[in-house]
């Protein structure tokens, strides 16, 4: 019993220690950011691989409450752009869509436009507000006040997309769900998986 409560405090103080340093971290990047200095190092890379990863990621974190979809497209693709960058904003779309999700599921969508390459994260959540959607990816905006973190992370993506010279969009229907869209021009190369 004792023991039981002790891992359970343990937890408890990890949890909250993960929560803290996220917030610190987001505050350092959008400062960063705010002062110029985003530095854009980009590589190249499978997106398939890129989408996996960050999915095993928060299917955990789901811990089976919600499924996670990946849809994949019929063909494989290397991108060239700055991979932690774009699994930073891939995993901003995650936590927000798993955020407000109790039930349903979370698809991915991605592939390749004439442009670069487009990921597209769904949810079937409680869906934003329509005066709250020209607002979203302003600093510590948050649609609802009792999620955790400080409402940076969407701010934060806007930023980076805008670096890249992209586009981020978001659609959502009350109560129905909604869908974050980040399109990010690059160089791409079809490979057979």
């Amino acid at each position: 019993e004792d023991i039981a409560e002790k891992k359970e405090f343990c937890n408890l103080i990890n949890h909250n220690n993960a929560l803290l340093l996220k917030i610190v971290d987001d505050i350092l990047d959008i400062s960063k950011i705010e002062a110029g200095y985003i530095d854009l190092h980009p590589t190249w890379f499978c997106l398939s691989d890129l989408i996996m990863e960050s999915t095993t990621e928060y299917r955990m974190k789901a811990a089976g409450r919600l499924d996670i979809r990946i849809h994949k497209p019929g063909q494989g693709y290397m991108a060239e752009l700055d991979t932690k960058r774009v699994k930073q904003i891939l995993n901003n779309f995650l936590s927000n869509a798993l955020k407000h999700t109790q039930e349903g599921y979370i698809d991915i969508t991605y592939g390749v436009t004439e442009q670069g390459i487009e990921i597209k994260v769904t949810d079937t959540g409680c869906g934003i507000p329509q005066d709250k959607l020209p607002v979203i990816f302003e600093r510590f905006e948050k649609v609802d006040s009792f999620a955790q973190g400080v409402g940076l992370g969407l701010s934060i993506c806007k930023s980076i997309v805008d670096k890249m010279n992209g586009r981020i969009q978001v659609y959502s229907q009350l109560g129905l769900g909604t869908t974050f869209i980040a399109e990010l021009p690059c160089h791409s190369i079809l490979v057979n998986e």
